[in-house]
């Protein structure tokens, strides 16, 4: 299992402690509530602890990625697609491309990055991967007037070649 603090003020759960994973069972569990509330307390002791998501963990995960989009002032929206997990800030391997971006340009820009050359990734696996970017991609455009904010991490690439978001942060205007 794992187990995740759910705050609206705090974007990066991982910084703070509020993650754990590879619990296996309800005693795990409750540690780590516990464990997640007192790091949270040291790295701000305002933050809510009440809410947490408690859910089943990937566990064939081959990699994780980075789908990120955000409106930049007088461009527009921006995708950024790259290296993702709990390391992200520290990889610094990603690619940005300004929205709308083609097919081509999405999967040129996954195979440009560190992770994918490193794994060698074949022709099925890429297209299972801008599936997913393309349709995280698609609801970006759908709510382009909106979005400020959208970041799927990780988007987990499964030994299978299916991918799956485990994780997202969206932040939208009122107006």
């Amino acid at each position: 299992m794992v187990v995740k603090l759910l705050n609206n003020e705090l974007a990066h759960e991982n910084r703070a402690g509020a993650v754990y994973l590879n619990l296996r069972s309800p005693e795990d569990v409750e540690a780590a509530v516990d464990a997640i509330r007192h790091s949270v307390a040291l790295f701000d002791p305002s933050l809510d602890t009440n809410q947490f998501l408690i859910e089943t963990m990937v566990e064939d995960a081959r990699a994780e990625f980075l789908v990120g989009v955000k409106r930049q002032i007088g461009l527009g929206l921006a995708l950024v697609v790259g290296s993702g997990g709990t390391e992200v800030d520290s990889l610094r391997d990603y690619r940005t491309l300004l929205l709308p971006s083609s097919d081509q340009q999405i999967h040129e820009a996954l195979s440009k990055l560190a992770l994918t050359q490193r794994m060698n990734l074949k022709d099925a696996t890429m297209s299972s991967m801008l599936s997913a970017v393309r349709s995280i991609v698609r609801f970006a455009e759908q709510h382009s007037a909106r979005l400020v904010e959208l970041d799927v991490n990780p988007l987990i690439l499964r030994e299978s070649g299916d991918t799956v978001a485990v994780d997202a942060l969206m932040r939208m205007s009122s107006s």
